[in-house]
């Protein structure tokens, strides 16, 4: 799914291919789709060697953030599988991002994605120095600092809303943004990675310890209702956000099956 972005109020520019999780797919998935389910990803028919690069990088990647995954719980003092029955059919997603290089130096009212958090456990990017800069993070005096491309290949790894609260807090989910003031344009491949859509999120505390976080939303949904929540609310222009607001369907009936073609 191709999307451009200009937002004219904050000045947001970029444009993308998103790729997520496809049940429907035989290189993702072996074995038949469960009945109602319909293809997710649209790939461009001229180009196919498109989806051959992606569908390899996610193959990648996945056995990657599952690895990732083991680091986190070890540092938060927990077993290294202690997250793995939440993840055990994650949520993931890629996404392609272009920054064209801007016409004039850009500045904090010229962002080209504009600050957030990610609604996931955690998040990999990808730098080089071929790639362009301009990724930013928030620390914690509140000021922008750069997140350098380190000499050679590396990966930028960004805490997401879902992790910070099965660390109950302990780990923090990065607010960051990207500014493009390089005079050169900036490639992007961040990886996703979510738990279950099915899972439930409480706090994963090592034993002897107590939670200190108050009691979050998604101990009382489940994560792909929170993540459809949030993805079409964040992509009203989608097909499917539109149909949903056509059926006037209510928020807190939004469910992740939507996103796998059950809409009524």
């Amino acid at each position: 799914m191709a999307a451009v972005m200009w937002n004219d109020i904050n000045s947001a520019l970029r444009e993308g291919f998103l790729m997520g999780d496809d049940i429907c797919d035989p290189v993702q998935w072996q074995g038949p789709a469960p009945e109602g389910y319909t293809a997710q990803n649209i790939w461009p028919s001229a180009q196919p060697e498109l989806k051959e690069a992606l569908d390899l990088y996610y193959g990648t990647m996945m056995p990657f953030a599952r690895s990732v995954l083991h680091l986190f719980a070890l540092a938060l003092g927990l077993e290294e599988t202690a997250l793995d029955h939440l993840h055990k059919f994650p949520m993931g997603a890629l996404r392609c991002l272009h920054y064209p290089s801007q016409q004039q130096k850009a500045s904090e009212d010229t962002p080209g994605f504009l600050a957030h958090t990610d609604y996931s456990s955690f998040t990999l990017v990808l730098q080089h120095e071929r790639y362009g800069s301009g990724l930013q993070v928030l620390n914690a005096d509140g000021q922008w600092i750069p997140a350098p491309v380190l000499s050679g290949a590396s990966f930028t790894c960004n805490i997401g809303d879902y992790l910070q609260h099965l660390a109950d807090g302990r780990l923090v989910s990065t607010v960051h943004r990207v500014v493009n003031n390089s005079g050169r344009k900036r490639i992007s491949l961040p990886f996703f990675f979510s738990p279950d859509p099915s899972a439930v999120l409480v706090p994963v505390v090592a034993e002897g310890q107590t939670r200190k976080s108050e009691v979050y939303p998604f101990e009382s949904s489940s994560v792909g209702q929170h993540f459809c929540q949030r993805l079409l609310d964040a992509r009203q222009f989608h097909a499917t956000a539109k149909r949903v607001a056509g059926l006037g369907i209510p928020v807190e009936e939004w469910k992740y099956d939507f996103l796998t073609g059950g809409l009524p």
